[in-house]
């Protein structure tokens, strides 16, 4: 197996200086259908082998090489593209560097907005606008 997720129930996870995190993946970075990129906001993708992880929108922390990021991230199927697989794809806010076949560690912690179906790609694009103004507002008033 090339990736595994950890899913902390009850007592959640505490990261150090306190952080809470609903639950961490682990897995290699996949190149997608560049859909992301297209956008305007390019994700670094990894399968996703557990269910037991709510499908939406989340505030994530993401470790690359050692170093730790802020990330929006994504669980579940592309609805929109009318896709089936569920995987994780997270978006790590002021990083340009290529990723693919590295490992990367994703800690979720905070649920934004469930999974939905837009009706349009344009719609889709204000959600992830304002699905990162949310991440970046979370991590400008707590110390990550």
């Amino acid at each position: 197996m090339e990736n595994y997720t950890t899913r902390h129930t009850g007592k959640r996870a505490t990261l150090k200086k306190g952080r809470k995190e609903i639950a961490r993946i682990r897995g290699i970075v996949r190149k997608g259908f560049q859909r992301g990129r297209l956008l305007g906001y390019p994700t670094a993708n990894v399968r996703l082998h557990n269910r037991s992880i709510r499908e939406g929108i989340y505030v994530a922390l993401v470790r690359v090489d050692g170093k730790l990021y802020h990330g929006a991230a994504f669980i579940g199927a592309a609805k929109t593209f009318n896709l089936r697989e569920r995987k994780l794809e997270v978006y790590i806010l002021d990083f340009d560097k290529t990723i693919y076949d590295q490992w990367i560690i994703v800690h979720l912690l905070k649920f934004l907005r469930p999974n939905v179906r837009f009706t349009s790609v344009g719609q889709l694009k204000k959600a992830i606008k304002h699905d990162v103004i949310q991440t970046r507002k979370f991590f400008y008033t707590r110390e990550f």
